[in-house]
């Protein structure tokens, strides 16, 4: 696939990773293993109800997920592939 990021090459294994809950990007090695996403900066402790309060986050995947969008302009969005 490519990404528009100008003219390098890459060997070796391509890593496959995993769409954050947050921001539905692909940021993440493992689900569920309380790694940061570098894009939106969730730390995905499991949780997938979107009214459930996350510890970790300080606030819901909901609240998270809304405070993204308005961030969205600011981001450079090309570097990371969409869910």
């Amino acid at each position: 696939k490519q990404l528009n990021i100008g003219e390098y090459e890459v060997s070796g294994e391509i890593e496959t990773l995993m769409p954050c809950p947050c921001c539905k990007y692909r940021t993440l090695s493992v689900l569920g293993n309380y790694e940061i996403c570098d894009l939106c900066k969730w730390e995905d402790n499991g949780t997938s109800n979107l009214d459930t309060y996350s510890g970790p986050n300080h606030m819901t995947l909901r609240e998270a997920k809304e405070l993204f969008a308005k961030k969205t302009e600011k981001l450079p969005l090309d570097k990371w592939v969409k869910e």
